[in-house]
């Protein structure tokens, strides 16, 4: 099993971080190879973790699935294959191509995370928007302590 969840807790409280902040970039074996499916922060129940170690180490970790996926499709060894060894086994000459430093997956990757991160800044302007509001709020009604 990965053990991803406690590191990941400790860096996103070192850094003052919500979880809706992360990104986890990880092997799906429902997705065909050289694909990319990115997940949005899920809170609900329906978030799958397929049996996947590492994302259920984070999950219990931070206590929630309100962070972002992103799915890098490895496809699957197929009925009777062995898991383990295929997530293991080295890439093909096709996907090294694909996910080199130059190819079209690390593209792909970049414009996904590119995203990830507006939709991030956009929720934390309006959140911020409405603590501002809301403290506007309080402090011009009449009759607040301190007055």
């Amino acid at each position: 099993m990965n053990i991803l969840g406690p590191s990941v807790r400790t860096t996103l409280r070192a850094h003052d971080l919500l979880p809706s902040s992360l990104v986890v970039i990880h092997d799906e074996l429902r997705l065909a190879p050289l694909k990319l499916k990115a997940q949005p922060t899920l809170p609900s129940k329906k978030f799958a973790q397929s049996g996947h170690g590492g994302l259920k180490s984070i999950t219990a970790a931070l206590s929630t699935r309100a962070f972002h996926r992103i799915q890098v499709g490895i496809g699957n060894p197929g009925a009777g294959g062995d898991v383990p060894v295929y997530v293991l086994d080295r890439l093909s000459a096709t996907e090294k191509r694909h996910w080199s430093v130059d190819g079209e997956g690390v593209e792909q990757a970049w414009m996904v995370l590119e995203r990830i991160a507006r939709q991030v800044e956009q929720t934390q302007v309006a959140q911020a928007k409405a603590q501002a509001q809301a403290a506007e709020i309080r402090t011009s009604q009449p009759g607040q302590p301190g007055e």
